[in-house]
């Protein structure tokens, strides 16, 4: 027979365990958050010297002056990591495996361990002059620079002080995507900025 203490403990333990994992999922969110912003700001597209594709009907000076028309799509998915090492084991043995913080991380049971969950998108805090869409199958205008996101769950290292993720990154028009990055990223925290170790 269960005992009114046996009750307080099993209680305890499981308010323990769910507030564990809020924090770890607060963390994964803000690497997610800093690793996106990260990317808008490295491969923001200059209109002034990139000109959009010669299929799309529009002004390139228009297009330089509206930053509004800047829309991002994010995926609320957040994918297996471990999935990510399966499928694409070139992502995993390049040159950051001989960094000691990544073999740390895609080696620890923890990594193994990370499933599928979703995440409220809307908690992002996107840089301007970007705005985050709401829905992917909204039709992208052909004034519209788009860029979509999707990633990982992210596996940490014990002091929680670095993080390995999978980001799926594309940029273009409405005629398509002009580039793009698919692959895993090393990230540290550097005061309360998380920052891609470059390779």
């Amino acid at each position: 027979m269960i005992k009114q203490k046996d009750i307080y403990v099993i209680t305890f333990i499981f308010l323990l365990c769910t507030g564990c994992n809020k924090k770890y999922e607060s963390l994964e969110e803000q690497v997610i958050n800093d690793a996106l912003n990260a990317f808008l700001l490295k491969y923001q597209i200059d209109f002034t010297n990139v000109p959009p594709p010669e299929s799309i009907n529009v002004l390139k000076s228009k297009v330089a002056k509206d930053t509004s028309n800047l829309g991002v799509y994010v995926s609320d998915a957040l994918l297996p990591i471990a999935q990510f090492k399966e499928d694409n084991k070139w992502m995993f043995s390049e040159e950051l495996s001989n960094n000691p913080k990544f073999k740390e991380i895609v080696n620890s049971r923890k990594f193994e361990e990370l499933s599928y969950r979703e995440f409220n998108k809307e908690r992002l805090n996107i840089i301007d002059p970007y705005v985050q869409l709401p829905e992917s199958n909204d039709r992208i205008r052909s004034d519209k620079q788009y860029s979509m996101f999707s990633f990982s769950r992210v596996g940490f290292d014990e002091g929680m002080e670095n993080a390995v993720l999978v980001i799926h990154y594309e940029r273009g028009f409405e005629s398509g995507s002009m580039s793009g990055y698919y692959g895993a990223l090393l990230i540290e925290k550097k005061g309360e900025i998380w920052e891609i170790v470059e390779r």
